[in-house]
């Protein structure tokens, strides 16, 4: 089956329906209801993110651009 897709853009503005922040997309994932059984995935844009993440069960990571992500 198909998941949930969140995106983080370290350039994200407001209104954009993007993340700033990896940990902001995690977030709402989980407050949407997703995790464990119902899987989200975050896509990571291109960027430079310094930050601490807590991961879930459920939630997936991904680069976009692998070669271009720093997390």
């Amino acid at each position: 089956g198909t998941c949930a897709q969140y995106y983080v853009n370290v350039n994200a503005t407001t209104g954009s329906g993007e993340f700033k922040t990896i940990q902001g997309a995690i977030d709402q994932a989980i407050a949407d209801g997703f995790g464990g059984a119902s899987p989200a995935q975050v896509n990571i844009c291109p960027g430079e993110y310094t930050e601490d993440i807590t991961l879930y069960d459920g939630i997936n990571l991904r680069a976009i651009m692998p070669v271009n992500s720093v997390v």
